[in-house]
Protein backbone atom coordinates (compact mmCIF):
# COMPACT_ATOMS: atom_id res chain seq x y z
CA UNK A 1 0.00 0.00 0.00
CA UNK A 2 1.78 3.44 -1.33
CA UNK A 3 0.08 5.95 1.01
CA UNK A 4 1.49 9.04 -1.90
CA UNK A 5 0.16 6.88 -4.69
CA UNK A 6 -2.94 6.08 -2.98
CA UNK A 7 -3.15 9.97 -2.67
CA UNK A 8 -2.75 10.56 -6.68
CA UNK A 9 -5.40 7.77 -7.20
CA UNK A 10 -8.01 9.97 -5.47
CA UNK A 11 -7.26 13.03 -6.97
CA UNK A 12 -6.92 12.29 -10.23
CA UNK A 13 -10.06 10.00 -10.09
CA UNK A 14 -13.34 11.26 -11.66
CA UNK A 15 -16.43 12.48 -10.20
CA UNK A 16 -16.97 15.38 -7.52
CA UNK A 17 -14.14 16.66 -5.34
CA UNK A 18 -16.30 19.05 -3.76
CA UNK A 19 -15.65 17.33 -0.52
CA UNK A 20 -12.28 17.55 1.45
CA UNK A 21 -10.01 14.48 2.19
CA UNK A 22 -9.41 16.05 5.85
CA UNK A 23 -11.94 18.50 7.57
CA UNK A 24 -10.27 19.54 11.19
CA UNK A 25 -12.06 22.29 12.66
CA UNK A 26 -12.97 24.24 9.76
CA UNK A 27 -9.85 23.71 7.58
CA UNK A 28 -10.56 21.35 4.27
CA UNK A 29 -7.80 20.65 2.74
CA UNK A 30 -8.08 18.29 -0.69
CA UNK A 31 -6.42 15.50 -2.15
CA UNK A 32 -4.57 18.19 -4.24
CA UNK A 33 -3.72 20.34 -1.13
CA UNK A 34 -2.41 17.53 0.54
CA UNK A 35 0.32 16.60 -2.16
CA UNK A 36 1.24 19.64 -3.54
CA UNK A 37 2.26 20.84 0.15
CA UNK A 38 3.98 17.97 1.25
CA UNK A 39 5.81 17.93 -2.53
CA UNK A 40 6.67 20.98 -1.22
CA UNK A 41 7.70 20.24 2.08
CA UNK A 42 9.73 17.03 0.90
CA UNK A 43 11.66 18.86 -1.03
CA UNK A 44 12.88 21.78 1.40
CA UNK A 45 13.73 18.08 3.96
CA UNK A 46 15.86 17.01 1.03
CA UNK A 47 17.89 20.34 1.07
CA UNK A 48 18.76 19.43 4.76
CA UNK A 49 21.14 16.85 3.15
CA UNK A 50 19.35 13.57 4.52
CA UNK A 51 20.75 10.60 2.77
CA UNK A 52 17.86 8.09 2.18
CA UNK A 53 16.95 6.12 5.00
CA UNK A 54 18.10 8.77 7.31
CA UNK A 55 15.94 7.92 10.49
CA UNK A 56 15.07 11.00 12.43
CA UNK A 57 12.29 12.25 14.77
CA UNK A 58 8.80 13.67 13.95
CA UNK A 59 7.18 15.81 16.35
CA UNK A 60 3.69 18.20 15.18
CA UNK A 61 1.56 20.02 17.60
CA UNK A 62 -0.83 20.62 14.76
CA UNK A 63 -2.92 17.76 13.56
CA UNK A 64 -3.14 19.05 9.50
CA UNK A 65 0.70 20.24 9.95
CA UNK A 66 1.31 16.04 11.37
CA UNK A 67 -0.52 14.70 7.76
CA UNK A 68 1.28 16.92 6.20
CA UNK A 69 4.77 16.41 7.72
CA UNK A 70 4.86 13.10 7.64
CA UNK A 71 3.62 12.93 3.85
CA UNK A 72 6.70 14.99 3.27
CA UNK A 73 8.75 12.45 4.61
CA UNK A 74 7.59 9.86 2.78
CA UNK A 75 8.09 11.84 -0.08
CA UNK A 76 11.72 12.74 1.11
CA UNK A 77 12.16 9.13 1.58
CA UNK A 78 13.66 9.79 5.14
CA UNK A 79 12.13 7.15 8.23
CA UNK A 80 10.26 9.19 11.05
CA UNK A 81 10.28 7.55 14.54
CA UNK A 82 6.54 9.37 15.12
CA UNK A 83 6.47 11.25 18.64
CA UNK A 84 3.51 12.28 20.00
CA UNK A 85 3.56 15.78 20.74
CA UNK A 86 1.86 15.37 24.45
CA UNK A 87 4.88 13.78 25.88
CA UNK A 88 6.55 15.49 28.87
CA UNK A 89 9.26 17.40 27.93
CA UNK A 90 11.34 14.01 30.61
CA UNK A 91 9.15 11.75 28.84
CA UNK A 92 10.35 12.61 24.73
CA UNK A 93 13.90 13.04 25.94
CA UNK A 94 14.05 8.92 27.30
CA UNK A 95 12.54 8.49 23.52
CA UNK A 96 14.45 10.78 21.51
CA UNK A 97 17.67 9.14 23.22
CA UNK A 98 16.31 5.75 23.09
CA UNK A 99 15.07 6.37 19.34
CA UNK A 100 19.29 7.40 18.79
CA UNK A 101 17.77 10.41 16.08
CA UNK A 102 20.14 13.09 16.07
CA UNK A 103 17.47 15.30 14.66
CA UNK A 104 13.79 16.34 15.24
CA UNK A 105 11.80 17.67 12.23
CA UNK A 106 8.96 19.77 13.52
CA UNK A 107 6.29 22.56 13.18
CA UNK A 108 7.37 24.25 16.48
CA UNK A 109 10.80 25.10 16.81
CA UNK A 110 10.21 27.20 20.14
CA UNK A 111 8.75 23.71 21.95
CA UNK A 112 12.08 22.97 21.79
CA UNK A 113 14.02 25.90 23.78
CA UNK A 114 15.68 24.12 26.43
CA UNK A 115 16.85 21.61 23.84
CA UNK A 116 17.11 17.84 23.29
CA UNK A 117 20.20 15.78 24.14
CA UNK A 118 21.33 12.74 21.96
CA UNK A 119 22.46 8.85 22.85
CA UNK A 120 25.64 9.84 21.82
CA UNK A 121 25.95 13.38 24.68
CA UNK A 122 25.48 15.77 21.83
CA UNK A 123 22.86 18.30 21.20
CA UNK A 124 19.40 16.78 18.98
CA UNK A 125 19.09 19.25 16.01
CA UNK A 126 15.53 20.75 16.17
CA UNK A 127 14.44 22.02 12.36
CA UNK A 128 11.87 22.48 10.42
CA UNK A 129 11.07 22.36 6.65
CA UNK A 130 9.56 26.00 6.87
CA UNK A 131 12.58 27.72 7.27
CA UNK A 132 15.62 28.13 5.40
CA UNK A 133 17.74 24.83 6.02
CA UNK A 134 21.30 26.60 5.19
CA UNK A 135 20.76 28.86 8.22
CA UNK A 136 18.70 26.17 10.49
CA UNK A 137 21.60 23.24 10.98
CA UNK A 138 24.77 21.29 9.67
CA UNK A 139 23.54 18.77 7.04
CA UNK A 140 26.52 16.61 8.28
CA UNK A 141 25.11 15.77 11.72
CA UNK A 142 21.24 15.30 11.16
CA UNK A 143 21.62 11.29 11.36
CA UNK A 144 23.31 8.47 12.53
CA UNK A 145 21.39 5.72 11.24
CA UNK A 146 20.47 4.90 7.71
CA UNK A 147 18.20 1.97 7.30
CA UNK A 148 17.50 -0.09 4.02
CA UNK A 149 15.07 -2.31 5.06
CA UNK A 150 12.58 -1.01 3.54
CA UNK A 151 11.42 0.87 6.80
CA UNK A 152 8.77 3.30 6.04
CA UNK A 153 8.17 5.10 9.76
CA UNK A 154 8.24 4.53 12.94
CA UNK A 155 5.77 4.16 15.58
CA UNK A 156 5.76 4.45 19.23
CA UNK A 157 3.40 2.11 21.24
CA UNK A 158 2.57 0.33 24.72
CA UNK A 159 -0.59 -1.78 23.21
CA UNK A 160 1.01 -4.99 24.72
CA UNK A 161 1.42 -3.09 28.20
CA UNK A 162 4.33 -2.21 30.17
CA UNK A 163 6.63 0.65 28.84
CA UNK A 164 6.52 2.24 25.39
CA UNK A 165 8.27 0.84 22.70
CA UNK A 166 9.36 1.37 18.82
CA UNK A 167 7.95 -0.34 16.27
CA UNK A 168 9.11 -0.15 12.39
CA UNK A 169 6.11 0.15 9.54
CA UNK A 170 7.15 -1.19 6.61
CA UNK A 171 5.27 -1.70 2.83
CA UNK A 172 4.54 -5.39 3.57
CA UNK A 173 2.78 -4.20 7.14
CA UNK A 174 0.40 -1.63 5.70
CA UNK A 175 -0.07 -3.95 3.07
CA UNK A 176 -1.40 -6.61 5.52
CA UNK A 177 -3.61 -3.74 7.41
CA UNK A 178 -4.63 -2.86 3.83
CA UNK A 179 -5.68 -6.30 2.91
CA UNK A 180 -7.14 -7.73 5.96
CA UNK A 181 -8.75 -4.23 8.27
CA UNK A 182 -9.31 -1.38 5.72
CA UNK A 183 -11.86 -3.38 3.78
CA UNK A 184 -13.30 -4.03 6.42
CA UNK A 185 -14.40 -0.37 7.48
CA UNK A 186 -16.06 0.91 4.43
CA UNK A 187 -19.52 1.33 3.83
CA UNK A 188 -21.87 0.24 1.25
CA UNK A 189 -22.41 3.53 0.34
CA UNK A 190 -20.81 7.00 1.15
CA UNK A 191 -18.13 6.34 3.82
CA UNK A 192 -17.26 9.27 6.26
CA UNK A 193 -14.86 8.66 9.33
CA UNK A 194 -14.46 10.88 12.56
CA UNK A 195 -11.97 10.83 15.02
CA UNK A 196 -10.31 12.68 17.82
CA UNK A 197 -7.23 10.51 18.22
CA UNK A 198 -4.40 12.48 17.68
CA UNK A 199 -2.80 11.16 14.07
CA UNK A 200 0.40 10.66 15.59
CA UNK A 201 -1.19 8.36 17.78
CA UNK A 202 -0.70 5.08 16.41
CA UNK A 203 -4.48 4.51 16.59
CA UNK A 204 -5.14 7.93 15.20
CA UNK A 205 -2.65 7.11 12.52
CA UNK A 206 -3.06 3.22 10.93
CA UNK A 207 -7.23 3.46 11.47
CA UNK A 208 -8.32 6.90 10.70
CA UNK A 209 -5.98 8.54 8.61
CA UNK A 210 -4.68 5.32 6.51
CA UNK A 211 -8.24 3.80 6.39
CA UNK A 212 -9.68 7.68 4.81
CA UNK A 213 -6.87 7.55 2.22
CA UNK A 214 -7.36 3.97 1.28
CA UNK A 215 -11.05 4.12 1.02
CA UNK A 216 -11.17 7.23 -0.12
CA UNK A 217 -12.91 8.39 2.90
CA UNK A 218 -13.74 12.09 3.89
CA UNK A 219 -11.97 12.23 7.34
CA UNK A 220 -13.70 14.63 10.47
CA UNK A 221 -10.44 14.86 12.37
CA UNK A 222 -11.50 17.16 15.45
CA UNK A 223 -9.92 17.52 19.26
CA UNK A 224 -10.77 15.54 22.58
CA UNK A 225 -14.05 16.98 22.64
CA UNK A 226 -17.16 15.84 24.99
CA UNK A 227 -19.69 18.79 24.47
CA UNK A 228 -22.78 18.01 23.38
CA UNK A 229 -22.02 20.01 19.85
CA UNK A 230 -19.42 17.56 19.33
CA UNK A 231 -21.72 14.56 19.52
CA UNK A 232 -24.20 16.29 17.68
CA UNK A 233 -21.46 16.96 14.69
CA UNK A 234 -21.30 12.91 14.33
CA UNK A 235 -24.86 12.80 13.16
CA UNK A 236 -25.34 16.28 11.73
CA UNK A 237 -21.83 15.31 8.79
CA UNK A 238 -23.47 11.86 8.59
CA UNK A 239 -20.52 9.93 9.90
CA UNK A 240 -20.48 6.43 9.29
CA UNK A 241 -17.56 5.10 11.12
CA UNK A 242 -16.08 6.70 14.69
CA UNK A 243 -12.43 5.92 15.78
CA UNK A 244 -12.00 7.48 19.41
CA UNK A 245 -11.75 5.39 22.91
CA UNK A 246 -13.90 4.48 25.54
CA UNK A 247 -14.77 7.56 27.56
CA UNK A 248 -15.99 9.05 24.40
CA UNK A 249 -17.93 6.08 23.09
CA UNK A 250 -19.98 5.91 26.38
CA UNK A 251 -20.60 9.76 26.34
CA UNK A 252 -21.95 9.02 22.82
CA UNK A 253 -24.07 6.23 23.87
CA UNK A 254 -25.57 8.30 26.67
CA UNK A 255 -26.12 11.44 24.14
CA UNK A 256 -27.94 9.53 22.02
CA UNK A 257 -30.40 7.66 24.87
CA UNK A 258 -30.72 11.58 26.56
CA UNK A 259 -31.40 13.22 23.47
CA UNK A 260 -32.89 11.34 20.91
CA UNK A 261 -31.01 12.28 18.06
CA UNK A 262 -30.95 10.25 15.39
CA UNK A 263 -27.64 8.73 13.93
CA UNK A 264 -29.04 6.82 11.25
CA UNK A 265 -25.58 6.85 9.36
CA UNK A 266 -23.35 5.95 11.68
CA UNK A 267 -22.83 1.83 11.33
CA UNK A 268 -18.77 1.19 13.22
CA UNK A 269 -17.54 2.23 16.48
CA UNK A 270 -14.27 1.67 16.49
CA UNK A 271 -12.45 1.54 19.97
CA UNK A 272 -8.72 1.33 20.46
CA UNK A 273 -5.73 2.60 23.79
CA UNK A 274 -7.59 1.52 26.49
CA UNK A 275 -10.33 -1.88 27.61
CA UNK A 276 -14.03 -1.42 27.25
CA UNK A 277 -15.94 0.63 30.53
CA UNK A 278 -17.43 -2.05 32.45
CA UNK A 279 -21.42 -1.77 31.02
CA UNK A 280 -19.77 -0.09 27.97
CA UNK A 281 -20.77 -3.07 25.12
CA UNK A 282 -24.33 -3.29 26.18
CA UNK A 283 -25.12 0.71 27.18
CA UNK A 284 -23.80 1.38 23.48
CA UNK A 285 -25.80 -1.96 21.71
CA UNK A 286 -28.92 -0.53 23.46
CA UNK A 287 -28.38 3.07 22.35
CA UNK A 288 -27.18 2.12 18.40
CA UNK A 289 -27.84 -1.45 17.95
CA UNK A 290 -24.78 -3.26 16.52
CA UNK A 291 -21.77 -3.93 18.77
CA UNK A 292 -18.64 -1.73 20.04
CA UNK A 293 -15.57 -3.14 17.77
CA UNK A 294 -12.92 -3.12 20.07
CA UNK A 295 -9.73 -3.78 18.74
CA UNK A 296 -5.87 -3.82 20.67
CA UNK A 297 -2.64 -4.11 19.08
CA UNK A 298 -2.92 -4.05 16.09
CA UNK A 299 0.46 -1.80 15.10
CA UNK A 300 2.66 -5.03 16.53
CA UNK A 301 0.91 -6.87 13.87
CA UNK A 302 3.61 -8.23 11.26
CA UNK A 303 6.09 -5.38 12.25
CA UNK A 304 9.29 -5.53 13.61
CA UNK A 305 9.74 -3.89 17.47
Amino acid sequence: MNLISLLEKHNSSPGPHGEPFVDYNGVRLGYGDILSRCERLGAAINKYGFARGAVCGLVCFNHINFILYFMACLRAQVVPVIINAKYSQDEMRGIVAASGVLAVITDNIYAFAGGLSANNGGNVAVISPEIDACAAADPGGLYGDTLSDGTLFMLITSASGGRPKIVKKNAAALQYQADKLYPQIKSEGSTRYFTNVPPSHSYGLEFAVFGSIYNGAPLYLRDFNFSGDALEEIALNSITHIFSVPPFILSLADYKISSGLGFDRLEMAVSAGMPLLPGLSQKFFGAFNFNIASVYGITEVGCVS
